[in-house]
């Protein structure tokens, strides 16, 4: 049975599922994917590189990172900067797995010519 990237999605990051962000970021991360290179796992790493990328986003939304400083007269706490580089997929959990697919080699680029110099995959 074959499942969408929007399934697959729901499945590995339930409390992502919810945000009404989903949709565009599920967009983004197939822009950003080879289905040419994970073929039959195409819609695992759209699914693995939106909830990566939502959950980066969502770090620079909240409170996140390492807390460097408390204070008690009128409350103050600070945080360390987190960075949001989409590349770094060592970043969360999913670009953790996304890196795993990537290496195991579950794809392969299968490209072939012409004498026009068009290339298929």
């Amino acid at each position: 049975m074959s499942y969408t990237a929007s399934q697959i999605f729901d499945a590995i990051a339930p409390q992502l599922a919810g945000s009404i962000n989903k949709a565009l970021f599920l967009d983004l991360a197939g822009g950003l994917t080879s289905s040419c290179y994970f073929q039959t796992n195409y819609n695992l790493a759209i699914a693995l590189r939106a909830a990566h990328m939502m959950t980066l986003a969502n770090r620079l939304t909240g409170d996140s990172g390492q807390v460097t400083g408390k204070s008690e007269g009128n409350a103050s706490i600070s945080y360390a900067q987190t960075q949001n580089d989409n590349n770094d997929l060592s970043a969360t959990s999913y670009g953790v797995q996304l890196q795993g697919l990537i290496n195991s080699g579950v794809g392969g680029v299968s490209v072939t010519g012409d004498d026009l110099g068009e290339f298929y995959c």
